[in-house]
């Protein structure tokens, strides 16, 4: 078996492609298809019905990328042939743009100042050409120039390859064309058949050409939609084993499976949207991160009672499963955390707060042993409670203090608790003690002083002293 370096912390958006093939030899690996309970079991029932479909071929899946970004670019070809649209085409990507083609065209480059500057320039030559179109198409003199001609045609094929270098969203192609699909709509209705003559006007205000010709545009751009929708279908229903797959390495039990195959389909779906198929790789490669990363956020935002970030989530599958199991397969033996150091490139530090983050909490209702009367709550030391003996031994000073406080008279034991707190909440001051009496401060420190002269005489001062030892 060739020898390849394990590398998992690399590009995210690009999985090992040794990895990968072991996870397309899993997709046959379906045991509920066959089993015999696959008739009641929905899980069954839905693995089943994804066994038909196979994944895609690398050539078969160019051919769907080509297919929907050859309908792209002629829903966008359709709609510049209308003035109107051609100024919103602006505005959307004035609008929406920005930040895709920075991110696209300068990454490299760390001067904001002059990602702008860049950026205008880009955009300064599309502007341009949407300048050319518009001009041309406004000096027509007659509605019947409507056709493209050759020169607009070369505008927009530029346009287009300016547009490309960031795939176009789906937001952006609804946006452009939904003032010509609704027309087409309302043109369509029952009740507007009678004011054709009506609605032909409007069209032409609005669109600068016949009514016709508007419904025309709208139902070649409906058939793209279309065939957009059915070639990302495919893609879906392809790769829904390898959500499988994934979700079934991620799955402690089998009650959380729906839920990981349900997150892993949203992020396939991701996948679809921003799969480009010129960059050259497969799409399984390509899906199978987001599917991941999707499973993983769900895993991280329910199913522990404290949250761990996705990352860390995503690091410690890879060194649980991957990682562990490969080592084990090659060395016959458990990796040292100094050997994933070695493997991962990750510090042994890391590791070992990572380690910290794969152990599970226990709840303090756990029993001990299978000991239904015995459980863990129980056996933890609670700091807050007093011990049994400390407890006993102010019980007993307590009730000594009562006894000497009792041998004063009245005012004298008064004064003692408030100026010491015996008993109240808080110590009082020698003013607050004399308000509460109507005297003065001087008179409370007189009493204050006399009751602990009494208090400090040898046949009061034996009663504590036995206490006052064992305290000590």
């Amino acid at each position: 078996m060739p020898q390849r370096k394990l590398c998992f912390f690399e590009n995210q958006h690009f999985i090992d492609e040794f990895e990968l093939d072991l996870l397309e030899d899993e997709l046959d690996d379906v045991e509920e298809i066959n089993s015999p309970k696959a008739n009641n079991d929905p899980i069954a029932l839905y693995f089943k019905e994804v066994a038909n479909h196979r994944l895609l071929t690398r050539e078969e899946e160019e051919a769907l990328g080509r297919s929907i970004e050859l309908a792209e670019k002629e829903i966008i070809k359709t709609s510049l042939s209308f003035p109107t649209q051609v100024i919103k085409f602006y505005n959307l990507l004035l609008q929406h743009y920005k930040e895709k083609i920075l991110d696209k065209l300068f990454k490299d480059t760390e001067d904001i100042i002059k990602k702008d500057q860049e950026f205008e320039n880009w955009f300064g030559a599309l502007k341009e050409e949407l300048d050319k179109l518009y001009c041309l198409q406004t000096t027509k003199k007659t509605i019947k120039e409507y056709k493209l001609t050759e020169d607009q045609e070369s505008i927009i094929e530029k346009i287009l390859d300016l547009i490309y270098i960031v795939r176009p969203t789906m937001f952006l192609l609804d946006e452009l064309t939904c003032e010509i699909r609704d027309f087409a709509k309302r043109y369509k209705a029952p009740d507007q058949q009678r004011k054709l003559s009506k609605l032909d006007t409007k069209a032409k205000e609005f669109f600068g050409v016949s009514a016709d010709i508007v419904l025309e545009s709208a139902n070649f751009i409906e058939n793209r939609f279309l065939e957009i929708k059915k070639a990302k279908e495919k893609f879906a229903k392809s790769n829904l084993r390898l959500i499988i797959a994934i979700a079934k390495k991620y799955s402690p039990h089998r009650s959380l499976l729906p839920d990981l195959i349900q997150e892993g389909n949203i992020g396939l779906l991701k996948a679809i949207e921003k799969f480009d198929y010129r960059r050259g790789f497969k799409f399984s490669t390509y899906a199978t991160w987001w599917i991941r990363q999707s499973i993983t956020k769900y895993l991280a935002e329910n199913t522990r009672t404290i949250r761990i970030p996705v990352h860390i989530i995503e690091t410690i599958y890879k060194i649980s499963k991957i990682v562990s199991t490969k080592f084990y397969q090659e060395y016959g033996t458990d990796p040292t955390i100094e050997d994933l150091a070695r493997i991962t490139g990750m510090s042994v530090e890391k590791l070992a707060q990572i380690f910290k983050y794969m152990k599970h909490p226990i709840s303090l209702e756990s029993n001990i042993n299978n000991d239904e009367d015995t459980r863990l709550l129980e056996l933890i030391e609670n700091g807050n409670s007093t011990r049994p003996d400390q407890y006993t031994f102010n019980n007993e000073i307590s009730e000594k203090v009562k006894i000497l406080l009792s041998t004063l008279s009245s005012r004298e034991e008064k004064v003692i608790r408030l100026r010491f707190g015996i008993g109240e909440k808080k110590p009082y001051t020698l003013e607050e003690v004399g308000q509460k009496f109507g005297v003065s401060k001087e008179r409370i420190r007189q009493i204050e002083s006399m009751a602990l002269r009494k208090l400090k005489h040898p046949k009061r001062l034996k009663m504590l002293k036995n206490l006052l030892y064992y305290g000590t």
